[in-house]
């Protein structure tokens, strides 16, 4: 199968378990479960999370491209971190896109009963906000080809809010 055949996960509505996607990938050199060197599947948007007491540079993992045994292994809350060797390069620069297997359209953030903290600092900046062009307004995630529950519910992967597919509309976690 060759790169050009393989779409972006970006450029799909869905993944399908078991297909192949060109996934952003960053190199591990200190990321929770991976050998430094690894090349590890992520949301493309780096950022700074100062309203969650994560104020440096971070991306967060794309668990759908991880076996079901190393997703169980990593805690959904962490992030890699952004470290650069030279410092003219950009959080952009340090992505390559991959071709990764899709193993799982299930990306919720954690269990919602853990989720008081999100409910708390983000629900009240962001209730009365809509998803606009595919984007959670918190920080920019894709939530393109991301599956919605059996409720009809798009879970942000970065950091958990709740969308409705059908409107944008946020829904309220419940703890």
């Amino acid at each position: 199968m060759s790169s050009s055949s393989v779409p972006k996960v970006t450029e799909v509505d869905r993944v399908i378990v078991q297909n192949f996607y060109r996934v952003p990938c960053v190199r591990a050199q200190s990321a929770f479960g991976f050998k430094p060197g690894t090349w590890v599947p992520i949301f493309e948007n780096a950022h700074t999370d100062p309203e969650l007491d994560a104020d440096f540079l971070h991306f967060h993992y794309d668990r759908r491209f991880f076996t079901r045994k190393k997703a169980s292994q990593i805690p959904a809350n962490v992030v890699i971190g952004v470290k650069f060797s030279d410092p003219s390069h950009t959080p952009a620069q340090m992505i390559v896109w991959m071709e990764k297997r899709c193993y799982s359209t299930d990306i919720r953030f954690l269990p919602e009963y853990d989720l008081g903290f999100i409910k708390e600092r983000l629900e009240p900046i962001y209730k009365d906000q809509k998803v606009k062009c595919g984007k959670c307004p918190h920080r920019g995630t894709s939530l393109n080809a991301i599956a919605p529950d059996e409720n009809g519910v798009i879970h942000c992967p970065a950091h958990g809010l709740k969308w409705s597919a059908q409107t944008g509309e946020m829904v309220p976690i419940v703890c």
